[in-house]
Order: structure tokens, then sequence, then C-alpha cells
């Protein structure tokens, strides 16, 4: 959490430089949208290895969290959950899936902002 800070603090500071002295020379302006892809490019790389971690490795963790909460917030037994253990997964799958779309999304919006920033680039038509 402390380095994502950091990292983002470091490029938007980076950026924000280039961005004023693009008056003194055009040509900041293309580091200036390099810092903001390489800002990009590090929270869609944070955003994936989180959503793998929460989706893939801590499943179970995150499944027996869930079990406990259905247990006591329902009449659901030990017994019956184990039972239906199947059915239980499914639901949690279904829960987890539509809490990961909005990291899905910000990834997805991400990419267009450097496609957005590449294009940008490669056309050249900043003025001053």
């Amino acid at each position: 959490m402390k380095r994502n800070f950091i990292v983002s603090a470091v490029l938007i500071i980076l950026m924000i430089t280039t961005l004023f002295l693009k008056s003194v020379w055009l040509g900041f302006m293309y580091f200036s949208l390099s810092f903001l892809i390489l800002l990009c490019v590090y929270w869609i790389v944070n955003l994936i290895l989180y959503y793998l971690q929460d989706y893939y490795y801590s499943f179970e963790e995150d499944f027996m969290q869930y079990r406990a909460e259905v247990i006591n917030d329902s009449l659901v037994t030990t017994a019956s959950f184990d039972e239906n253990k199947e059915l239980y997964i499914k639901k949690f799958k279904k829960s987890l899936r539509k809490y990961k779309l909005i990291d899905i999304a910000k990834m997805i919006f991400l990419l267009m902002v450097v496609v957005v920033c590449i294009v940008a680039m490669a056309r050249g038509s900043f003025k001053v």
C-alpha cells in the first residue's frame, strides 16, 4: 500500500513538472504523457495481481469467511452447509464475480487512457 502511494506520487509529480515545462519546449509533453502511461500501466499490473490474488489464491480463505457469514446470518447449520457445498460455492463465485466486475472496469478504463495517450503521442498535435 505504501509502495503504491510512493510510486503514484512520484509519477504524478514528474508528470505535472514536465507538463509545466511544455511552455519551454513542446517535447516535454511527450515526457508528461509517458509518465501518465507508466502510471496507468503500473496500476493495471497492480489490479491484475490483486484480482488474481483475490480470485484464485485466497479463494479458500474467503470461502471460509463466506461460510461463517452464511451460517451466522441465516438458519443454516454447518451440516446442511456442508451437504450443499457445491451450491454455496456457485453462489460465492457469483457474488465474487459481481464484486470483481468493478476491478475489471478499472483495468479497461486505464487501458483506454493508455491507448489515448499513445494515439496523442503518435499524432503529435500539441499546442502551446
